[in-house]
């Protein structure tokens, strides 16, 4: 039943009396009043108070999500900006942490935020090779009239080397970025699971990894 029937109706049955054809007022009429004065308050109070909480939690969704779109902008800089001249494994370490710290720490409600990274292996160097292949095919026949066939392979390969006059050094077509083994992130906030998520995905997607080799762990306060 509706707001408007259920106060019709309360009208109907107390403010007024029917008698000999005519209206006259009842003596209840004070306390209907404000019995429908009370229902309608407490009506809209929940009414508006629904309201405003689905309000509230659009708005901080779409914050979320507004500053995930922000970072995730950011992650695909931190892709295509990835230098290939780190001589070590630690210097691509180093590079992973200080730009992941410096780009999760712009998501809303993250901060102090610490990132380990650990690799597996060193550069590697791919070298530049000559490759010769020879293919022998030969067949054979036997003392009793049957033949046999037989194919040989053979592959060379040499790696090119540069004459720099003085000295001669291989030519290094590109460097194979060492494996990251896993991604341990620290931080305040990210206990609320939306952003706890949304971090998890970042990184994997970033570095390339499944999201199972990235832990995000929730920061110690001040206080402890």
């Amino acid at each position: 039943m509706s707001l408007s029937k259920l106060l019709q109706l309360l009208k109907d049955l107390f403010l007024t009396e029917k008698t000999d054809n005519k209206k006259k007022k009842s003596p209840l009429q004070p306390l209907v009043i404000l019995l429908i004065i009370g229902v309608a308050l407490m009506v809209f109070s929940r009414v508006y108070s629904s309201q405003t909480a689905s309000q509230g939690d659009a708005a901080k969704t779409k914050a979320v999500q507004t500053s995930g779109e922000t970072a995730s902008q950011d992650m695909e800089t931190f892709k295509t900006d990835k230098k290939n001249t780190f001589s070590s494994f630690e210097d691509y370490a180093a590079y992973y942490e200080d730009h992941l710290t410096s780009i999760l720490n712009e998501v809303s409600g993250v901060s102090n935020v610490h990132v380990m990274v650990v690799v597996d292996t060193t550069v590697q160097n791919v070298y530049g090779k000559n490759s010769d292949t020879q293919n022998n095919h030969t067949n054979e026949e036997d003392k009793d009239g049957g033949t046999r066939e037989s194919n040989e392979q053979n592959k060379k390969e040499d790696v090119v080397i540069i004459d720099g006059g003085d000295t001669k050094e291989p030519l290094i077509i590109t460097k194979k970025s060492p494996v990251v083994k896993g991604v341990w992130v620290v931080a305040d906030g990210v206990d609320n699971p939306t952003i706890k998520s949304w971090i998890v995905d970042a990184v994997s997607s970033v570095l390339g990894i499944p999201s199972y080799k990235v832990s995000v762990t929730q920061g110690k306060s001040k206080e402890e």
